[in-house]
């Protein structure tokens, strides 16, 4: 959708002018998701009117419930489609900055104009840079294929990024709830 990347830059000048809220609630016993337009300024007023439209929403309300799904049944609601860890996971990889030798030996797709098109427009989630040779001040750095893989030292946000990372596959190793997942043991006589 050509209106997605307008959307984008609307809900990252929303939040960062803390004109958004996100809150978890129950109701009749179930968690609920909520999403809050909090009132501002004018430029807060205008960037919340043209989210609202670009996301067909009721203009006389300012909170709306968070469902599941891609498709909203009413102006009442925001529908929104998780991912699975893969997609996250694969949307990170996209940011690597992988050899042209391996793009060339088929190891790896290489970057669509699209790709490059939309990273022209938003910086990218995490930069993973590559070399032959190991380099002086990076943040994490990884040997493979003949090639050193790292997060610069002074990339605060691609820092941030993988630290997220880490989080997230800590979670899968635990569990959301932090406890160890069950062991099941299967008798072999």
């Amino acid at each position: 959708d050509p209106e997605f990347h307008e959307l984008l830059i609307l809900l990252r000048r929303i939040q960062n002018m803390e004109a958004i809220v996100m809150r978890a609630k129950s109701v009749d016993g179930k968690e609920t998701l909520t999403l809050l337009f909090r009132p501002g300024n004018e430029a807060v007023t205008a960037d919340v009117e043209r989210t609202m439209r670009l996301l067909g929403l009721d203009p006389d309300l300012r909170e709306f419930p968070v469902v599941a799904g891609s498709l909203a049944t009413n102006d009442r609601e925001i529908a929104m489609l998780g991912r699975s860890m893969l997609q996250v996971f694969s949307a990170y990889a996209s940011h690597i900055d992988v050899p042209e030798s391996d793009i060339s030996d088929g190891r790896v797709a290489g970057a669509t104009p699209q790709d490059v098109e939309n990273e022209a427009r938003f910086s990218p989630l995490i930069r993973v840079h590559n070399g032959t040779s190991k380099p002086e001040d990076a943040f994490v750095v990884v040997p493979y294929h003949e090639h050193w893989f790292w997060i610069d030292d002074r990339d605060i946000h691609s820092k941030s990024t993988f630290f997220f990372l880490m989080i997230l596959f800590s979670f899968t190793e635990r569990g959301a709830s932090g406890q160890a997942a069950p062991i099941l043991t299967v008798p072999t006589n």
